[in-house]
């Protein structure tokens, strides 16, 4: 776990000392700028072994139309400079993740607003669905290709501030991928059409405002009463209650696909986890990578609070083949479910906030 929140005063002090060099002049301000370090991490999914994605190249570019081209990367297992970056996601689950760029590699990027976008190699991007694909060497694994658009993945804005900075092996930023939302199957026959990744559940976290939730799950407790089985749910929605008139928490659906046929009144989820059963039975979930809207000001910033909820049987993202995909169609899933399981928890900067399922009574 991690900590690379820096003082208010120290901050202001920086960027006094950067006023200063100019003259308190605004139109000569000199660019401040960050030295960039980039991770990647998944949330946990069940119906895969393998998701693997390729990078060839990263391509930010800065607010001010500002370009750096990433082309060479960090391999932890061989500790040492690739070309291209072959992840595994489903290794790196809940708040684990693998570092691809160091700040060692002397790229900087302005504080500010800028975008992403990762050329990806088609032919190693590829998931496995065979539980026992681990006893076959790799060239014997069933694989199905991940197909990207034109080959890049245009993953929108993120926000560069002071304080995103590599502390031992934690980079300072990190892509987040929400594979159950973004990993879709495209048809019913993934030999024939495999499957895509889109930017919808992607997302880039700062490592100087954001946290952790886990917790663990007891089904013996009588306010869990009829919740049997392994595949259990947890959800996280934006804010201490929705934006949304009349509002109704749902499950994950894109709002961006034309044909979700959600009601106004839904709520997507920020992000989901499934429950996990470890080998003593015991039921445990981990959130990572949460912003918090953290700005070192002081005070507590209105994006730290979120609603956690726990829906009971509910967690297949059904990528078997045997099944049709929908994982961007709106469907009437009951969240929470038992419907006591909703609480409200505060996201706190490079820390671990723990909520048990069943939640304290009222």
């Amino acid at each position: 776990m991690f900590n690379n929140k820096i003082s208010y005063a120290a901050l202001m002090l920086s960027v006094g000392v950067g006023l200063y060099s100019c003259g308190g002049d605004s139109s000569n301000e000199p660019t401040v700028s960050v030295p960039f370090s980039l991770g990647v991490s998944d949330a946990f999914v069940d119906d895969a072994e393998e998701v693997n994605i390729e990078i060839d190249k990263i391509t930010i570019t800065s607010s001010d139309g500002d370009v750096d081209e990433i082309d060479m990367f960090y391999d932890a297992e061989s500790d040492s400079q690739v070309d291209t970056i072959k992840i595994n996601l489903l290794d790196y689950q809940g708040d684990d993740q693998v570092t691809i760029v160091n700040e060692s590699a002397g790229i900087e990027l302005a504080v500010g607003t800028s975008t992403m976008e990762l050329t990806v190699i088609d032919s190693g991007s590829y998931v496995v669905l065979d539980e026992y694909a681990d006893d076959f060497p790799d060239e014997d694994k069933v694989k199905y290709d991940i197909k990207v658009p034109s080959s890049r993945l245009r993953l929108g804005g993120f926000d560069v501030v002071l304080g995103a900075t590599q502390t031992e092996d934690t980079p300072g930023f990190t892509i987040e991928f929400d594979l159950t939302k973004s990993l879709v199957l495209r048809g019913n026959d993934p030999a024939k059409n495999g499957f895509i990744i889109k930017p919808h559940g992607v997302r880039i976290i700062n490592s100087a405002s954001n946290g952790t939730i886990s917790g663990v799950v007891n089904l013996l407790d009588e306010a869990m009463l009829g919740c049997e089985g392994d595949i259990h749910t947890v959800y996280l929605y934006k804010g201490e209650k929705s934006a949304i008139e009349n509002s109704f928490l749902a499950d994950n659906f894109d709002p961006d696909f034309v044909d979700n046929a959600a009601p106004p009144e839904a709520e997507e989820p920020f992000t989901s986890t499934m429950v996990m059963k470890d080998e003593e039975g015991e039921l445990s979930y981990e959130i990572g990578f949460i912003p918090n809207g953290d700005t070192f000001g002081g005070g507590v910033p209105e994006d730290s609070f979120y609603r956690i909820a726990f829906a009971c049987n509910v967690g297949d993202v059904n990528l078997d083949p045997a099944w049709e995909d929908e994982s961007e169609i709106f469907n009437d899933l009951m969240i929470p479910n038992p419907d006591t399981q909703l609480t409200v928890v505060e996201v706190l900067t490079g820390q671990t906030v723990t909520v048990d399922f069943p939640v304290p009574k009222p």
